[in-house]
């Protein structure tokens, strides 16, 4: 893993990209990830809230029956609230809970992306940005966690 993140800080640097313009890459761009993860996570609440039980009959959404439709709502709108609310803040303790509520999305959007993936074949367009932001959660919860803990 430090080899990976050795690798990673050269990289940046190769490129002449400074020190702070690469601090502000990794630790302020993760509100944009935070933003664009509480939109989709609400998105997702309003899309199963308005229609979710003609959604569920489709081939594509039938594995989103496995669990009850409130609670699949309220997944997605608790996380996307909490993503908001914390965004605002920059103390190191808010930090770490933006960070774990950022891994926790990842966790969340993973599994939406089983339940698209349940429905292949073949391959659909539903795949494509859970498979995004699981990632991109992931990678930059961890990131903020970390930043924020070397600072204490």
């Amino acid at each position: 893993m430090k080899t990976i993140k050795a690798i990673w800080y050269k990289s940046w640097r190769l490129m002449g990209l400074p020190y702070a313009l690469h601090n502000w890459l990794l630790q302020t761009a993760t509100r944009v990830v935070e933003f664009t993860s509480a939109a989709g996570l609400l998105g997702y609440a309003l899309v199963f809230a308005a229609n979710g039980q003609h959604l569920t009959t489709l081939p594509l959404y039938y594995k989103f029956t496995a669990l009850p439709q409130p609670v699949v709502v309220g997944v997605f709108v608790s996380l996307g609230l909490a993503q908001l609310a914390l965004m605002p803040f920059k103390s190191d303790r808010s930090n770490v809970l933006s960070g774990f509520m950022l891994v926790l999305s990842s966790l969340v959007w993973f599994l939406v992306l089983a339940a698209f993936d349940a429905a292949r074949p073949p391959a659909n367009t539903g795949m494509v940005f859970p498979t995004i932001m699981a990632f991109l959660c992931a990678v930059a919860g961890s990131r903020l966690i970390d930043l924020s803990k070397k600072k204490q």
